[in-house]
């Protein structure tokens, strides 16, 4: 509504009050509007040089692809990373959860290796 108000040319506080659409909100006129504005157009109206006006154009696109390449190329780096951690702390929890015996059951065997880990790794800390 305040936009409608403030309208200089009035056309929507019209279709406000009328109900019927004006021109500027047709369908053809949304589609052209969403357009990239022209490189003659912006120069004209706001100064842009031919650089500048693609550089703006092109810099998001530019920023998304060199986040997408480093997450993409870092991934094998993390999956490494992480597996050496698991490696290191099974290699230091599995010897004293073995040490606590034959297991009756699965039950016993994960008490057992929460045990384990406790024991190894101290209490967890909330």
């Amino acid at each position: 509504m305040t936009e409608a108000m403030f309208d200089s040319d009035g056309h929507k506080l019209a279709e406000l009050l009328t109900g019927q659409m004006s021109y500027r909100n047709s369908e053809v006129w949304r589609v052209a509007a969403n357009k990239p504005l022209p490189y003659r157009y912006v120069h004209k109206m706001f100064g842009i040089g031919w650089c500048e006006y693609w550089v703006r154009r092109t810099s998001s696109g530019l920023i998304l692809l060199v986040v997408a390449t480093a997450t993409i190329l870092s991934r094998p780096w993390i999956r490494a990373h992480a597996f050496k951690r698991a490696a290191g702390v099974a290699r230091e929890v599995f010897p004293v959860w073995a040490a606590q015996g034959p297991f009756q059951s699965g039950a016993e065997s994960a008490a057992a290796m929460r045990y384990a880990y406790m024991a190894v790794k101290g209490a967890r800390r909330s």
